[in-house]
């Protein structure tokens, strides 16, 4: 007897929020999506994001139990990313460790608060490499997603699973910290709506059993090819079945379709890692071998999916 599924969550990264067109992109490949910033997003058209709830879209959680949960790895994984808020903060005359030395000081809290408190023109002055700095904040922003999927899989076992969109991505820049692992990145051309799509539309998919359980079998299909348990004919003819099933389940719906390009970075061996060479030239899909710092609580083992980055529009916009 086949062990059931996990439910698949994206943990979408904070700039999905306002882009309604990506949330339905999300909506079709994924059975749920959480924000680690769900309680502010509330705060912004509680209706629509009440809807999402009700419909069983948006992904409710208690944050207080995920920050509770916390283990050893995961406090790790916390403290490794101080370095880069350092960097971020240091400009302004301020550090992380100075303030987690005034948690409990009010007065010194006051002191560090108006020191940041500077126009943005005074804080830009104070920033020597613009580049880098932004190069800083996506990856914080893209760790700190992954930290929060990484929360959320050993507080509640989902299958969850960081995803953040491309222009936002830090994954492809040479991450300096130690402990680098061989990783695939697997790029995919998948059918997504278009974003006049209506969310009357949406749900009524994602209501026919016919849509059921699709991107978990190309999520599975991305794990094989990266632990090398499928081989380069098989892996297209598969893919092409699972596109095409995927595809004419939208249309079922009237759903008009844009292809986009969907990113999956997953770990594998570093023998294997090397032998990809032949799969660049599909149309479909293509592989390029990475280096990537993974952060503790990410499994090292071949298969395991770190993170998705998504295009969040169509490959053929402007």
């Amino acid at each position: 007897m086949s062990t059931p599924a996990k439910e698949l969550i994206a943990i979408a990264e904070f700039g999905f929020i306002e882009n309604d067109a990506a949330k339905k992109q999300l909506a079709t490949i994924f059975n749920r999506i959480a924000f680690p910033a769900f309680p502010l997003a509330l705060r912004h058209n509680a209706a629509h994001w009440s809807m999402l709830v009700d419909q069983g879209i948006l992904h409710e959680y208690d944050i207080k139990k995920l920050k509770t949960a916390a283990d050893g790895a995961t406090r790790n994984s916390e403290f490794s990313l101080i370095e880069d808020f350092n960097e971020m903060i240091r400009p302004l005359g301020t550090s992380v460790e100075e303030m987690l030395a005034a948690r409990n000081d009010p007065e010194e809290l006051k002191r560090i608060k108006e020191k940041v408190a500077l126009p943005v023109e005074e804080i830009e002055a104070k920033i020597p490499d613009h580049e880098r700095a932004m190069q800083t904040i996506r990856r914080v922003s893209v760790n700190t997603t992954r930290l929060f999927a990484i929360a959320v899989r050993k507080q509640e076992n989902p299958d969850a699973y960081a995803t953040v969109r491309s222009g936002d991505s830090s994954l492809d820049d040479d991450d300096q910290r130690p402990n680098k692992h061989d990783v695939l990145k697997i790029v995919v051309v998948v059918p997504v709506p278009d974003e006049q799509t209506s969310w009357q539309q949406i749900i009524q998919y994602r209501n026919d059993p016919d849509s059921q359980g699709g991107f978990i079998e190309l999520k599975e299909w991305m794990s094989d090819l990266a632990r090398g348990a499928i081989l380069e004919a098989e892996a297209q003819h598969k893919l092409e079945s699972l596109l095409d099933q995927y595809r004419r389940v939208l249309q079922r719906h009237e759903i008009q379709i844009n292809w986009t390009k969907l990113e999956a970075f997953v770990v594998a061996s570093a023998d294997y890692a090397q032998r990809f060479a032949p799969f660049s030239a599909s149309p479909l899909f293509w592989v390029e071998p990475r280096k990537l710092a993974l952060l503790e609580g990410e499994s090292t083992l071949p298969g395991s999916i770190v993170a998705f980055v998504t295009e969040a529009k169509s490959m053929f916009d402007e």
